[in-house]
């Protein structure tokens, strides 16, 4: 484990409405042949098969923004300082500083 001054921080002022995901992967491979490898190392019966590896990316997310309820952040997305998340938005790409934005995909509302 590296030492606590290279951690990563969490950011500050920060408010994520309830229900809201913020999912660093896609949980299982994209690849239809990857996937049904990846279902027979899940299933049940006894297997020598082991999962494949799952893509993941950071996400970034500075200080001082709101995410509001029930809103989802995909993997390698960077929220910028001072953003506003509408509740139910879908952040698939990365959102600037002091920017409202909403919806699914998410979209520039406008500026703060």
């Amino acid at each position: 484990m590296p030492p606590l001054d290279q951690r990563p921080q969490p950011p500050g002022r920060v408010i994520i409405g309830w229900n809201s995901a913020i999912a660093d992967s896609d949980f299982h491979p994209v690849d239809p042949a990857l996937r049904i490898q990846d279902a027979m190392a899940l299933s049940p019966a006894p297997t020598s098969i082991g999962r494949p590896p799952i893509e993941t990316k950071p996400i970034i997310i500075a200080d001082d923004v709101w995410i509001g309820p029930m809103v989802t952040i995909l993997k390698g997305v960077t929220i910028g300082a001072g953003a506003f998340i509408e509740p139910g938005s879908m952040i698939t790409r990365d959102v600037p500083p002091a920017t409202r934005i909403g919806g699914n995909p998410a979209l520039v509302i406008g500026t703060i």
